[in-house]
């Protein structure tokens, strides 16, 4: 039950989140309660049960916390039996789904539509649905609509630009450019790969990561500004995405754009400015799960 659980969660989750599993998968077995034992009685062998299967299973592994309480911190599957897409990722294309719809929609009609597909423990955190919003839509009296840069020809075509626009900066460094697939440029320089850069228009960047094939150390992830506090809200529900994307650099369009323009730019150069541009931290943002 808390494999399943965690497989269908795909990512990092406090011990609340487990133990309530644990319960529910307790109570579809019949095995809360016997006739011979009162509530309370129950309550602390099944806590003490369900404790002792989360802190010794194998499968499970703790994160970010070295306090002595399992209720502080996050627990997350193993590496090799991690590979799912994460809630946080799910409720992101849902919610633009719901937003592509095109009339403008309150936060009550998208709750209503957005919950159903996300039942029991699965039902995502009003500070998830807010990191979306904020990322992806603009509110308009008491509606939410999809920001018009997020439109998909828009979005389409703000990624045939940044194609070229890495093919453009590529010559002037020297470099040249390989595309590698729509959205998958590098740069050699002779038949050295020296960058990779992965052009998306939204936050999905676990799989890119993880189905990368080359060193880390020259990935890069080219998405709009509006993406990067939804990157930093979801680094910060779940540390081991946070820690591969510490791994790789992050450029936002509007960068590449302003280093299309710069009249002397040099490999050098180049390296400074793509590595000043840190994803920032959403403002006035509720950090929930």
């Amino acid at each position: 039950g808390l494999h399943m659980h965690m497989r269908e969660r795909g990512e990092a989750a406090p011990y609340m989140q487990l133990y309530a599993a644990g319960l529910i998968r307790q109570a579809q077995d019949h095995a809360l309660m016997r006739p011979d034992r009162d509530f309370d009685e129950a309550l602390r062998e099944n806590q003490s049960i369900l404790q002792q299967a989360i802190e010794k299973d194998p499968v499970l592994l703790r994160q970010d916390s070295q306090e002595r309480s399992l209720e502080v911190g996050l627990w997350a599957l193993r590496e090799k039996e991690s590979h799912f897409e994460s809630l946080v990722d799910r409720v992101e294309k849902a919610l633009v789904e719901l937003l592509q719809e095109g009339t403008g929609q309150t936060l009550l009609e998208l709750e209503r539509k957005l919950y159903p597909q996300f039942p029991g423990l699965s039902t995502p955190s009003k500070g998830l649905v807010a990191a979306v919003l904020e990322s992806y839509a603009v509110q308009e009296s008491d509606r939410w609509r999809l920001r018009p840069e997020d439109r998909p020809a828009n979005r389409h075509a703000d990624l045939r630009e940044m194609k070229e626009l890495i093919e453009r900066i590529g010559e002037r460094l020297g470099y040249t450019t390989t595309h590698l697939d729509e959205r998958t440029s590098s740069w050699m320089d002779g038949d050295e790969q020296v960058r990779v850069f992965h052009l998306l228009a939204s936050a999905l960047v676990d799989q890119v990561i993880r189905e990368a094939q080359h060193p880390v150390n020259q990935g890069i992830l080219v998405v709009p500004g509006g993406r990067a506090g939804l990157l930093a809200y979801k680094g910060n529900r779940d540390p081991r995405l946070q820690q591969r994307l510490d791994a790789w650099l992050i450029l936002k369009f509007r960068l590449v754009r302003t280093l299309a323009e710069i009249p002397v730019l040099n490999r050098q150069t180049f390296e400074e400015q793509i590595t000043s541009d840190p994803v920032e931290q959403m403002q006035g943002q509720l950090m929930m799960f």
